[in-house]
């Protein structure tokens, strides 16, 4: 049986855990700082973020695939729940947001995760 996209002349879908690495790896092509980027997560959803003291910090999730085309919704970690960047798309141009417009979302915990903290009673 044929998948109902494919009849379409769509790609098969990927995965959230393929989708989130295709998008940590062309986002690694636009900003080396990404480098640390990791992924995480299982079933619908994937989830990028840092280790920080050997423990993995979640910063961004991929979630609620597209039924006919590759395309996911980035969400960002709020405290402790998830909120929407209002961004949806590729791999591509997911990476592109996060390179661009929505570098912030990254780029300033993992700056925050590298300080190294200061001992009390130390100056």
């Amino acid at each position: 049986m044929v998948a109902p996209h494919a009849q379409f002349g769509y790609a098969d879908l990927m995965s959230a855990d393929s989708f989130a690495h295709t998008l940590v790896c062309e986002l690694r092509h636009r900003d080396g700082r990404a480098a640390v980027l990791k992924v995480g997560g299982r079933g619908k959803t994937a989830v990028i973020g840092i280790e920080d003291d050997g423990e993995f910090v979640p910063l961004l999730r991929v979630a609620h695939a597209s039924a006919k085309y590759n395309v996911m919704n980035l969400d960002v970690r709020h405290q402790r729940s998830w909120a929407p960047t209002f961004h949806r798309g590729t791999p591509s141009e997911l990476a592109e947001a996060l390179a661009g417009t929505l570098q912030h979302l990254w780029t300033i915990p993992l700056a925050m995760a590298q300080v190294p903290t200061r001992r009390r009673g130390r100056r």
